[in-house]
This record gives C-alpha cells, sequence and structure tokens, in this order.
C-alpha cells in the first residue's frame, strides 16, 4: 500500500469515529456562565472620538428651535447693550485718581502733526487707556488739544495717533525708554494755584 493510501485510510476511520460519537446536551447554566465570563472591551478615547465624528448627526428642526431663539435672543441683547454703550456722551476729562478739585493742577496737551486724523492723551494717569481721552483738533493753530486735571505727581504719557502710532511728546523734555521699544515722555504736576501747567 502507497502512503498516500494508509493516510486516506486512516483518516475515514476517524472520520467514522468521530460521527459516531453521540451529540450531548450542554450542562445547564454553561451558556450564561460564559457569556458573563465575557465583558465588552472599552475602546481608547481616541478611537470613540473618530467614531462620534463619523458618525453621521441628524437633528429633527424642531429640536432646533429653542437653541435659535436663544441664539437671537443673545444676538438681540449684545447688539442693544452695544449700541447704547457707544452712543454714550464722553464723560467729561477728569483724571481717575480721585482728588478734591482744589488740589488738582489743570494739564494743557498739546500736539502738532499733519499725518494725525485722530489722537488720544494715553499714559500712567489714565492706565494707559484712551476712552475718554480724545485730543479736540484746533482748527486756527491747526493743533490737536486736550486739557486734563491731575493731582501733584510725576507721570509717563504718549500720544496715539490714528489708533496705532505711539509717540512721545516732542516737546516734553524729559523722555524714557518703556522697555517696548518705544518712548514716553514725563511730566511732573506740581501744585500752582489753579494756574496751568503746560506739558
Amino acid at each position: 500500500m502507497k502512503r498516500e493510501e494508509v493516510v486516506e485510510s486512516e483518516f475515514k476511520d476517524l472520520t467514522r469515529l468521530i460521527a459516531g460519537i453521540p451529540d450531548r446536551e450542554p450542562p445547564d447554566g454553561l451558556v450564561d456562565a460564559v457569556m458573563a465570563g465575557i465583558r465588552p472591551k472599552r475602546a481608547p478615547w481616541w478611537r470613540r472620538l473618530l467614531q462620534r465624528l463619523y458618525r453621521p448627526v441628524s437633528v429633527a428642526p424642531v429640536r432646533l428651535i429653542p437653541a435659535g431663539v436663544a441664539l437671537a435672543l443673545l444676538l438681540g441683547l449684545s447688539f442693544y447693550f452695544g449700541f447704547s454703550m457707544g452712543t454714550k456722551k464722553m464723560a467729561p476729562v477728569v483724571a481717575r485718581v480721585e482728588t478734591p478739585a482744589r488740589e488738582t493742577s489743570t494739564v494743557v496737551f498739546t500736539l502738532k502733526d499733519p499725518r494725525a486724523s485722530q489722537v488720544y492723551v494715553i499714559g500712567s494717569f489714565n492706565h494707559w487707556s484712551p476712552k475718554g481721552y480724545r485730543m479736540h483738533f484746533d482748527k486756527k493753530t491747526g493743533t490737536w488739544v486736550l486739557a486734563v486735571k491731575l493731582p501733584e505727581g510725576r507721570y509717563e504719557y504718549a500720544f496715539l495717533l490714528n489708533g496705532k502710532t505711539i509717540m512721545p511728546d516732542p516737546k516734553a523734555l524729559i523722555q524714557k525708554d518703556d522697555g517696548f521699544g518705544n518712548k514716553n515722555s514725563i511730566l511732573i504736576v506740581e501744585r500752582q494755584d489753579g494756574t496751568k501747567t503746560q506739558s
């Protein structure tokens, strides 16, 4: 007998033996015990995120109505408050330091610059904020002018031209580097019994 025939004969005998084994039912509770031992694996966070991004989202238009109403209300309120704040008259120019009027001196800031279409005074006395410190253009002299009441002290200041260029006062006797590539002018206010102090 050839080797292939022997192998085939043994395979047939083995098949007959397997086919002759009687079927038995699994014991009660085996399936439940096996299923209880199997715990679903939790996918890593990045995979769950990708699945959520690739999953199509369907939203009923009726569910969007409350969000749309809330958004419209929020936009309306922000427009109303923004508009009403923008239309308020500018407060008179007064230093933000709470000081009795008799202890302040009036300082007149002036600037001649043909490039300027809008000028603000910013400095240590107003926390470098241009709000409320806009200079007014005097057509007769061609000069930007602003009078500010300040208490005694030493202040640094500069001019903000056209909302973007910061420059020191060209008439100031003392200037100081601000550490950011600009120069600030130095102003020293001394009480002079109500007389004006020129910057």
